[in-house]
């Protein structure tokens, strides 16, 4: 009996074969409805900017959308860039060490809620009493926690290390959350646009509901088409060592967009 094409195939070939993409898409209806929703925001976005443009004069300047859509857009750049700068440092701090990141991580948080605690207490009112016990608790929750739990901060450094290890081999899962989070940025500057002006209107509360539901559904995706695609990497990693197939984050990826992109 002649062979056929999986015969053919090395065994690492095979076993990258059974973990490829198999051209189905999934969940189509899904990925139209998307779509459709993000046109439409597009479509409220492009015209409230038409109707700031041509708004008739004589409307306060505090009340006018063009100044409420300038400082939104402020407020998002500035967050953006402070969001950026401190996803940079927690990845060189993974980089440099996996152990110090683990550490550093948990044992601030529990100096953050005594301090903050502390200061709460500090300001007298029964407001800051209530609050400032309830952050103690939580601080004294999270020690108690760490040294229940300080035996297995050996087994989570070194999966740490080895996601450290990953991100050096594979670095195009660094640039693909990078990218996302742009996109993302790029999405919250057209959807404040569509909001912006749309909150000024009388009887728009359907509207601005439907409007925040896409800012929720496109963000949640976004982050999905980034851990889809880290998870895939990983998995060729994992699974298909040492005969892992070319770009696998390009791969994972393509998926993700692709004929997963409905399901997520």
């Amino acid at each position: 009996m002649p062979a056929s094409h999986e015969d053919s195939l090395l065994p690492g070939q095979r076993t990258w074969k059974r973990f490829g993409d198999t051209q189905v898409y999934r969940d189509v209806p899904f990925a139209c409805i998307f779509v459709l929703q993000l046109l439409s925001v597009i479509a409220v976005a492009i015209a409230n900017g038409i109707s700031i443009v041509t708004e008739r004069k004589g409307v306060p300047p505090p009340l006018q959308p063009l100044t409420r859509g300038r400082q939104m857009l402020a407020v998002l750049c500035v967050a953006s860039v402070v969001a950026s700068a401190l996803a940079a440092c927690w990845l060189l701090l993974l980089r440099s060490g996996a152990r110090m990141l683990i550490w550093a991580g948990a044992g601030g948080g529990c100096v953050l809620a005594l301090v903050n605690g502390v200061w709460l207490l500090a300001q007298g009112s029964a407001a800051g009493t209530v609050l400032g016990i309830l952050s103690l608790l939580s601080g004294a929750g999270c020690v108690v926690f760490i040294l229940l739990n300080r035996q297995r901060v050996e087994f989570s450094a070194h999966l740490l290390a080895t996601v450290a290890g990953l991100t050096r081999e594979f670095p195009g899962m660094v640039w693909v959350a990078v990218g996302a989070a742009g996109l993302l940025l790029l999405w919250m500057l057209v959807w404040s646009a569509a909001v912006s002006y749309t909150a000024q209107l009388p009887a728009q509360g359907f509207v601005l509901f439907l409007l925040l539901v896409s800012l929720i559904w496109t963000a949640q995706l976004l982050k999905a088409v980034v851990n889809a695609t880290v998870a895939g990497t990983v998995a060729s990693w994992y699974f298909l060592s040492p005969t892992v197939p070319r770009a696998p984050t390009a791969r994972a990826l393509k998926r993700a967009l692709t004929t997963s992109f409905g399901s997520l």
